[in-house]
């Protein structure tokens, strides 16, 4: 898979898993990834422009890819998945990391409406 598309797959998959874990979590009296919590350092920390802070947190990568050069002059990196090839191809190593604010969701968090959130039935 072309490296571009790999990070960008990868970010939108931890996003929506995100949101599913959420719906997941308040049908279950649990929390995900709650508003304001933990850290409150500036360079942990991101202003929503709605009054609400919000924690960044690094995705990193760690990434086999290989130069997909070829001689008909198309160029690209790819991500080298784990299976064994016979054909023998130069590698390179890659680590960097992504700061990324994912959805949130307050605590006793209404399932049907991530950004309201406060359910009066499971605070009895």
């Amino acid at each position: 898979m072309d490296l571009q598309e790999f990070v960008s797959e990868t970010i939108k998959a931890i996003i929506s898993g995100t949101r599913d874990a959420q719906e997941f979590a308040a049908k279950n009296d649990a929390c995900v990834n709650p508003y304001e919590f933990g850290t409150r350092t500036p360079e942990h920390v991101i202003d929503m422009g709605d009054g609400t802070l919000s924690i960044v947190q690094p995705i990193s990568f760690d990434l086999c890819i290989e130069d997909t050069s070829s001689k008909k002059g198309k160029a690209g990196i790819q991500v080298v998945s784990g299976k064994y090839e016979s054909e023998s191809k130069a590698t390179n190593r890659v680590k960097f990391s992504i700061a990324v604010s994912l959805p949130r969701m307050k605590p006793n968090f209404d399932a049907s409406n991530p950004e309201i959130g406060v359910s009066k039935s499971r605070m009895k």
